[in-house]
């Protein structure tokens, strides 16, 4: 993968999939976050505390997070055309842009907050007329919203500050949830909260390779254990598509039936990804216990992880599988993998000569015409920095 490639840092397209079938194109991409006072312990990973529907200074949701785009002066990684790997760590172009983006966005952070506490979103009708009180325009600033906490965890992460990252990406599953609710059918509001979802996992991902745990109550530095554990659960609830019950579900019915398929299959996506964080998750307090990775993904559930979760893409016996590949870092340590099937069609193969913590294409440049698609999705667990000089051979390797 080439620098121009690897802002996407594997975030789900999830709108712009469906732009032939809806007719919008509005896009959910990339998204990146000195040292900061400590900040509250995780809540948003459980849920939004009931209260009134929005700020008291907003009439609606929409107009509460448009107050919020309108304090965001400054861009953040993910919303610039800044180009950077999708992995730490990043250059130092990407600190300065996310320092100077979290120093300027702190009145902004602080009033996010505030959305904990609401219980019903009142989106805008997008059947209206009135730009501000109707339509999906609103969306387009959620995106850049959610951009901003995104680079805003991962600054916090890479300044050693993983409590204070976490909880930043508390204040993204609420706005996820908020866009899913079912205020009316708006199959748009649907995809672009599943996008924010699938870019909220693909944080703790990179996130999680290198989180710092702990079981001491005094250490507000690191991710305390039991909040690793909250967000785990709170990882597992998903939207399904393909059940009769649900938001999801009625929204899916509320369009064509190619719409649907193409709904269905970013709902997959992205509750994949939030299964490979949870387990990312799941393994990295394994290892705390027991100061090794787990051979088998049987010794970290149930313990760690609640249960395996079915491959969307299998047979539907199949689950989302955990290998441990004995020497296949760089450094010749152990490396751990969790995967799914997704685009397999001769077998299961991962990347060799960098990580991956998002969604990914095949190799059309590799040298094997039998490994120029990749098989399945492959997230890493562990933190891994490529070897310098790059890797002789295939970039890719079958799973055995």
């Amino acid at each position: 993968m080439n620098d121009t490639q690897t802002r996407r840092a594997g975030i789900i397209l999830v709108v712009a999939i469906l732009a032939s079938g809806l007719g919008v194109g509005i896009a959910i991409v990339g998204l990146t976050g000195g040292q900061s006072a400590p900040m509250p312990p995780v809540t948003a990973v459980d849920q939004p505390q009931p209260a009134q529907a929005t700020s008291s200074s907003a009439s609606t949701t929409a107009d509460f997070y448009r107050d919020i785009g309108g304090m965001l002066k400054v861009d953040c990684p993910a919303s610039s055309n800044l180009m950077y790997p999708g992995y730490p760590p990043f250059r130092s172009e990407w600190d300065q842009m996310a320092k100077a983006a979290w120093d300027a966005e702190q009145p902004a952070l602080a009033r996010l907050r505030e959305a904990r506490s609401i219980q019903w979103a009142d989106w805008p009708d997008p059947k209206a007329d009135n730009a501000r009180h109707g339509g999906v325009s609103y969306l387009n600033l959620l995106r850049n919203i959610a951009n901003h906490l995104g680079d805003a965890a991962l600054y916090q992460h890479l300044q050693g500050n993983d409590a204070a990252a976490i909880d930043i990406v508390g204040d993204l599953f609420v706005l996820s949830d908020l866009l899913e609710q079912k205020t009316e059918n708006s199959v748009i509001r649907l995809l672009v909260g599943t996008g924010i979802r699938a870019l909220t996992a693909n944080r703790i991902l990179i996130i999680a390779s290198g989180v710092a745990l702990t079981n001491d109550p005094a250490d507000h530095q690191k991710l305390q254990a039991d909040s690793a554990r909250r967000l785990i659960k709170k990882l597992l609830i998903q939207n399904d598509a393909n059940t009769t019950t649900g938001p999801a579900a009625s929204w899916v019915q509320s369009v064509s039936r190619a719409s649907t398929e193409r709904v269905i299959e970013t709902l997959n996506r992205a509750n994949a990804e939030q299964t490979f964080a949870a387990m990312s998750m799941a393994c990295h307090l394994f290892l705390l216990d027991h100061n090794r990775w787990p051979n088998l993904i049987d010794e970290f559930v149930p313990a760690y992880l609640p249960h395996k979760s079915i491959d969307p893409w299998g047979d539907g016996h199949q689950m989302i599988g955990y290998v441990l590949v004995k020497g296949g870092l760089p450094d010749g340590s152990d490396r751990p993998m969790v995967y799914s099937r997704c685009s397999s069609k001769d077998g299961l193969f991962y990347r060799v000569n960098e990580p991956e913590y998002g969604f990914y294409q095949g190799d059309p440049n590799n040298p094997d015409p039998a490994l120029r698609l990749w098989g399945g999705q492959f997230r890493d667990v562990a933190s891994w920095v490529p070897a310098a000089g790059g890797i002789a051979g295939p970039t890719t390797r079958p799973l055995l």
